[in-house]
């Protein structure tokens, strides 16, 4: 396959769901057309059943895509991978969703696959990848608000491998 000497993946903090999962109307080869139920006298429309799971359906579609797609653009770098994301934390909100959503994956033992409805509580791919590296006790994530890890002093390196939180300077 191709390989390149380094690659960068950018944007990673872009969401995930895609603007036609909120579409009035809905088709699939699958499922056929999915309508919302209006409410006239209310002005009101619901999703039904099958719009429901038609949408559940083309979430699950577009994370498996998203997920090949970060697969396929780690798996070309032979000597560097840059990562770059970015999460607001000025509100507060993203970076305590993000740590939780860390800690949650920190209890999972080690040699075991994150659960389905983790991997599915990431927003976009570098939670993912945060996820991941959450389950490595050598890392320190206590530049972006993260409980810290005792012993290192927020870098991680092992072998080839680094891990370099930029914060604001």
């Amino acid at each position: 396959g191709l390989e390149y000497k380094a690659v960068f993946l950018t944007g990673t903090t872009r969401g995930m769901t895609s603007r036609e999962i909120k579409a009035p109307i809905l088709v699939s080869e699958d499922f056929g057309i999915g309508f919302q139920y209006a409410d006239v006298r209310r002005s009101l429309r619901y999703p039904t059943p099958l719009v429901l799971a038609m949408r559940e359906r083309m979430l699950r579609a577009g994370l498996a895509e998203e997920m090949r797609l970060l697969y396929v653009g780690m798996t070309r770098a032979m000597e560097k991978l840059v990562i770059t994301g970015t999460f607001s934390g000025e509100d507060g909100r993203s970076g305590k969703s993000l740590a939780l959503r860390m800690e949650k994956a920190q209890e999972c033992p080690p040699g075991v696959p994150l659960p389905a409805h983790r991997v599915l509580s990431a927003k976009n791919p570098l939670e993912w990848i945060l996820m991941a590296l959450a389950r490595n006790s050598a890392l320190d994530f206590g530049p972006l608000g993260v409980s810290a890890y005792p012993g290192d002093s927020g870098y991680f390196a092992k072998d080839s491998w680094s891990l370099t939180i930029l914060g604001e300077e």
